[in-house]
C-alpha cells in the first residue's frame, strides 16, 4: 500500500490569488495520472466548494482524493477547524503533512502544534512549502515597511519543528541554514524545476503584444516597466511602431500607473487590463513577455506560463531567472536593475525581428524538455522519500 501524503492549501474563492492558488491544483492533478510513488490527498479549505470545483476540477476524477475542508464562521472557528483537519490526518493516516502556505491567521499552526506536542505517539512528519521569496530579506529587515505583515513567519519558524522545507528558492535554503532562525534541522531542498498547464497555455497565432502582468504593488515594480517603456518610445519610437503593450494586474498603484500613461504620451501604446484570472487568451497569442521582479524571476508561475505560450522574456538577471532565460536565445537579462538597463534590453528584442519566431519556439521547448510536470513530479518524489527515511 502506498504511504499517504496530505498536501494542504487554503483557497478562499472571492480573495485575490497568486500563483500557488493556481500551480497547486494542476499540482495534484498532474501527480495522480503520473506513475507515482505516494498517494496524494488535496486537502482544501474553502468558502466555496462549488466555485473551485468549477475552477480546477472540471471532472469526477479530478476529485478523486480531494478532501474539502469546512471554513467555520463563528466563535470557535479556530477551535473546530483545528480539530476537523486533525481527524482528517488520523483517519487516512497520513505520513506527510505537507503545508503550502501560512495563512495571516496563522493557519495551520495551531494543528501543527499539537502534533508537535504527541509526536512519540503520532509518527507523521510535517513540510513546509517555501513559495514567497521574501522570508529572507523580511528577517533583515526586521518585519519593518512592506514587510510588516511577515512577522507570522518568525512565530511559525521559533514554534514549530519542522520536519522538511520545500523551497522554491535556493537563497532561501542557504539563509536557513546559516541564519538560526529555524526550532529545528529540517532537511531542506530547493527546486531545480517547474511547470503549468501546457494544454491551455500553448503558442497560437501570434499578434506584435508585450505583456507585463503581475499584482500592481511596489514590490513587483511595474512603474520601472513603464519608465523603461518610455525611454524606448522617447529615444527608439519607430522600434515600437505597429506593437500594443498590455500591462496586467490590480493593486494599489493603478491609479498612478494610468496617469503616467497618460503624462507620458503612452495613452496609445498600453493598455491597461484588470480583473481578469485567466492570461492565456492574452499570452497565447502575445509575443513578449517582460518582469520587473527584484529579487527572483524562478519559479514565477506568470512566467512559466509565458514560456509555454511561446514568449520571449526580457527580466532583470536576478536569483535563477537563468533557468527560465537564455540570454540571447529566448529571451534578453538586463544586467542592471535600471529603467534604462531595462530598456537596452527591450531594445535589443524589438531589434531582432528576424530571431523572434526562433525566440518564441525555444521558450516552448525548455517547457516541454526541462520545466516538465514529469521532473517536477520525479524531484518531489524524492524529497518525500528522503523526508520519510529520516
Amino acid at each position: 500500500m502506498k504511504k499517504c501524503i496530505a498536501l494542504y492549501q487554503v483557497i478562499m474563492a472571492d480573495t485575490t490569488r497568486r500563483g500557488p492558488h493556481f500551480f497547486f491544483p494542476e499540482f495534484f492533478k498532474e501527480y495522480k495520472s503520473s506513475d507515482n510513488r505516494f498517494r496524494l490527498l488535496f486537502f482544501i479549505r474553502t468558502d466555496n466548494k462549488e466555485r473551485l470545483c468549477n475552477e480546477y476540477f472540471t471532472s469526477p476524477d479530478d476529485l478523486r482524493d480531494v478532501v474539502f475542508l469546512r471554513n467555520f464562521n463563528n466563535r470557535f472557528k479556530r477551535q473546530l477547524e483545528t480539530l476537523e483537519l486533525l481527524l482528517k490526518l488520523l483517519w487516512y493516516r497520513v505520513r506527510i503533512f505537507q503545508v503550502t502556505a501560512l495563512t495571516d491567521t496563522y493557519d495551520p499552526m495551531p494543528a501543527m502544534k499539537i502534533i508537535q506536542s504527541i509526536r512519540p505517539w503520532w509518527k507523521i512528519k510535517m513540510s513546509f512549502t517555501v513559495t514567497y521569496n521574501g522570508i529572507p530579506t523580511a528577517f533583515r529587515q526586521d518585519f519593518t515597511g512592506r514587510y510588516a505583515n511577515d512577522r507570522k513567519y518568525r512565530t511559525f519558524f521559533q514554534s514549530i519543528c519542522l520536519d522538511g522545507i520545500y523551497s522554491w528558492y535556493d537563497d532561501f535554503v542557504d539563509w536557513a541554514d546559516s541564519s538560526n532562525v529555524l526550532r529545528c534541522k529540517p532537511h531542506m531542498h530547493f527546486i531545480q524545476s517547474r511547470f503549468c498547464d501546457y494544454k491551455r497555455f500553448k503558442p497560437e497565432v501570434k499578434e506584435r503584444v508585450i505583456v507585463w502582468a503581475s499584482a500592481l504593488v511596489a514590490l513587483k515594480r511595474p512603474m520601472l516597466f513603464l519608465e523603461a517603456l518610455k525611454i524606448v518610445h522617447d529615444n527608439e519610437g519607430r522600434a515600437l511602431e505597429g506593437w500594443k503593450v498590455v500591462l496586467v494586474g490590480t493593486g494599489p498603484l493603478h491609479s498612478e500607473l494610468k496617469q503616467f500613461i497618460e503624462d507620458s504620451g503612452l495613452s496609445n501604446l498600453v493598455q491597461l487590463m484588470t480583473g481578469t484570472n485567466d492570461l492565456s487568451p492574452l499570452l497565447n497569442s502575445s509575443m513578449c513577455y517582460v518582469s520587473t521582479q527584484e529579487i527572483e524571476n524562478f519559479p514565477s508561475l506568470a512566467m512559466n506560463e509565458a514560456l509555454a505560450s511561446g514568449n520571449a522574456i526580457v527580466a532583470f538577471d536576478v536569483g535563477r531567472t537563468h533557468l527560465f532565460v537564455k540570454d540571447g536565445q529566448n529571451g534578453f537579462l538586463a544586467k542592471e536593475e535600471t529603467a534604462q538597463s531595462l530598456a537596452s534590453a527591450l531594445m535589443a528584442y524589438l531589434e531582432g525581428a528576424s530571431r523572434h519566431e526562433q525566440m518564441m519556439n525555444y521558450s516552448r521547448e525548455l517547457c516541454q524538455t526541462v520545466h516538465t510536470a514529469d521532473n517536477f513530479i520525479s524531484e518531489i518524489d524524492v524529497y518525500w522519500r528522503e523526508l520519510l527515511e529520516r
